[in-house]
């Protein structure tokens, strides 16, 4: 969602660049996209909370109406996927509302599951928590591994966006400009890594002295 703002808001500004056809390539096929990645995400989490029950449903409790709102803002996020694509294949205003709206709500998602599994890992701040608020509005903001974690994550969605376009370039059903798509896909590849050159020694020197000394070997 975001890699297909973005070129239809570059394609605004410069038309017949070749911007505005990718975006609505890759709105296309997003509603089915998120359709799938939601029943694939399902599995893990069922494991999740199997595996590590007690802890997960702590931190969900601590963090509760973050949590449940989750379920609102994916109905949002993916009503809107379908705005975005009829609106940007018919060059309406709210193509870039929706888009953006869109984006940002699964975002917040991706922010409140990293907090979620940062908090199940911190049974020694459970306590704090509680006493600060019995109310189910706790994020674990004070974690230094929070936001190099979700950053991590992001870039990695974006790089790997970046690949799916440039892969997507190869099939014609796509309908795609081959030689712009892929150049556009891989240079939100090589960004992405790029900057997670710097995010990943980040994240990994705020872990806890025994989870760094297990990655370092």
């Amino acid at each position: 969602t975001i890699v297909a703002v973005a070129h239809y808001a570059r394609g605004r500004k410069a038309p017949g660049s070749g911007h505005a056809a990718l975006a609505i390539g890759i709105a296309r096929m997003l509603p089915t996209a998120i359709g799938l990645l939601i029943n694939l995400g399902i599995p893990p989490l069922l494991f999740l909370q199997v595996l590590y029950g007690p802890a997960f449903y702590t931190s969900s409790v601590l963090m509760a109406l973050p949590w449940l709102a989750i379920v609102p803002l994916l109905i949002v996020a993916y009503t809107l996927s379908y705005k975005l694509r009829s609106a940007a294949r018919t060059q309406s205003p709210w193509t870039l509302p929706a888009g953006i709206t869109s984006a940002l709500a699964m975002l917040a998602i991706g922010f409140f599951l990293t907090n979620n599994v940062t908090l199940m890992l911190r049974p020694d701040a459970w306590p704090a928590a509680y006493a600060g608020s019995v109310h189910g509005v706790h994020l674990n903001l004070s974690d230094p591994t929070l936001w190099p974690r979700y950053l991590h994550m992001v870039l990695g969605m974006l790089a790997g966006a970046g690949v799916f376009v440039a892969v997507l370039s190869t099939w014609p059903a796509a309908g795609l400009d081959a030689v712009f798509a892929r150049r556009a896909g891989l240079r939100w590849f090589a960004g992405a890594t790029i900057v997670q050159l710097v995010v990943g020694p980040v994240l990994l020197f705020t872990q806890p002295a025994p989870v760094r000394a297990l990655f370092l070997g």
